[in-house]
């Protein structure tokens, strides 16, 4: 990670203007197909799902946890409507930032490009390392990582969830526990 430099007192000011801190409930609808993403929230506390509809059947995209950026990036940086829906699983505490005012950050305060490039750095990394996951490895080690990320999940989420993003049925994802359990 790379090192946290000072914050200035302006950004200082400047970010207690434009963050929101909010607790939202369980099963609250962050985005909304196809609606424009207008947040980049960080998770507190809590726990989200982004997900979309392939042949009328939820498919589960993503799942994010304490301490990471939940974020559409396609429909918040080109303003295009999203085709994923994002809620969360559980109550949660959130910081949210708008698209207005993180372009507001970004002009006068130089220093939160920095910042920012490196969070989206992060994000296109693990989204990469996801998609080389799904070609390269089988759904056990798949699995296995995922646990790894979110030792939890199984009580934060339904196992048909864990098994739509991992892209087998739940029976299927029962049945491999089930071999190496």
């Amino acid at each position: 990670m790379a090192a946290v430099r000072p914050v200035s007192p302006g950004l200082y000011k400047a970010l207690e203007r434009e963050v929101v801190a909010l607790t939202l409930p369980k099963d609250y609808i962050l985005l909304k197909a196809p609606q424009v993403a207008d947040q980049v929230i960080f998770i507190d506390n809590g726990f989200a799902m982004a997900y979309s509809f392939y042949k009328g059947k939820r498919q589960v995209d993503n799942f994010w946890g304490q301490g990471e950026l939940i974020l559409s990036p396609q429909s918040f940086f080109e303003r295009l409507p999203s085709a994923e829906f994002i809620k969360l699983t559980e109550q949660s505490d959130v910081l949210c930032i708008s698209h207005r005012g993180l372009e507001k950050l970004l002009t006068h305060f130089p220093v939160t490009n920095h910042f920012f490039r490196v969070i989206m750095n992060r994000y296109y990394a693990q989204e990469r390392e996801r998609v080389r996951d799904l070609q390269r490895h089988p759904t056990w080690t798949q699995f296995q990582k995922l646990i790894r990320r979110f030792p939890d999940i199984e009580q934060r989420v339904p196992q048909e969830y864990i098994a739509s993003y991992l892209g087998i049925a739940p029976q299927s994802l029962s049945r491999i526990k089930g071999q190496h359990g």
